[in-house]
């Protein structure tokens, strides 16, 4: 188990070494710019993902499938392959079903998923919203990186910080991490992207 944490955390530090130019200047400008353009002209979306969360309170980190589908202005549905449940966004209401079963969420829970939903569905129109967030472009080779750390306390009760990685040649969001305030992750991939 030691030599498994030793090992993820020198491969950390090595993707963080890849990816330490900071865009600056005009350049980040532009790409924050870029990347806005492209959050304001997608009005929907379908794709499959791979969310993995870890936290110092497992051995393992818990890996979870599924299909994301996002329509404008506000409607999102995550389906999750196993355990099999769904969870829907649609404006200010969030449920969960599993099972057959929808059940209510816990306020913390349900604001986390209203604050990342409104995130990635660009409300506001500005999905890198500089007074919300302290935010640092990142060029990581084929990707942008946006580092987002909240400004606001209601945001810092929830995240430690956000972190969008983006493509270069498109700006379509390829993977999210939400860091929590007491250290759990969680990082959501996308692919398949229509």
């Amino acid at each position: 188990m030691k030599r498994t944490i030793l090992a993820l955390a020198i491969m950390m530090s090595c993707l963080t070494a890849i990816c330490q130019t900071v865009i600056s200047g005009g350049q980040r400008t532009k790409v924050m710019q870029d990347i806005e353009d492209k959050a304001a002209s997608t009005s929907s979306l379908q794709c499959l993902f791979t969310q993995t969360r870890t936290s110092s309170l497992l051995a393992e980190p818990i890996v979870t499938k599924g299909h994301l589908t996002f329509s404008k202005p506000n409607e999102v549905l995550w389906e999750y392959d196993l355990p099999q449940r769904t969870i829907k966004v649609s404006g200010n209401s969030v449920s969960v079903t599993a099972d057959g079963k929808t059940t209510e969420l816990n306020p913390r829970i349900k604001k986390m998923i209203q604050g990342f939903t409104s995130l990635f569905m660009n409300e506001g129109g500005k999905m890198l919203d500089e007074r919300l967030f302290d935010v640092t472009m990142l060029d990581c080779g084929t990707t942008y990186r946006a580092v987002m750390t909240p400004l606001r306390k209601d945001m810092q009760r929830l995240f430690a910080k956000i972190t969008f990685s983006f493509t270069k040649d498109s700006c379509q969001v390829e993977a999210i991490t939400m860091s929590e305030r007491e250290g759990d992750e969680v990082t959501i991939e996308f692919y398949d992207i229509k």
